[in-house]
């Protein structure tokens, strides 16, 4: 499995485990061309990965969410990125 999320996360698998795996930052003087992802949390599903994915982008949003309207928001927002990629996925 290979799955990218969004421009930040990427979901990958092993024989046990599913895998969320982040985007690094590429160091100045780089001379690699591809994206490097790290990855950062291990699950038992995919469905855990996804709320995984969930719960680091609430994490994640510091400050920036001041009410809970804002935080529905981001909500809504994480969960129609992952939808969309699925869906696109599943047409493919």
């Amino acid at each position: 499995m290979n799955i990218q999320i969004n421009e930040e996360y990427r979901i990958t698998s092993d024989q046990h485990n599913v895998i969320l795996n982040k985007k690094m930052e590429k160091k100045e003087g780089s001379t690699k061309t591809e994206d490097t992802y790290r990855q950062i949390a291990f699950y038992p599903n995919l469905q855990q990965a996804c709320v995984g994915i969930l719960q680091k982008s609430i994490n994640l949003s510091g400050d920036t969410i001041t009410s809970l309207e804002e935080l529905a928001e981001l909500i809504d927002d994480v969960e129609e990125n992952i939808i969309s990629t699925i869906e696109q996925m599943e047409g493919k």
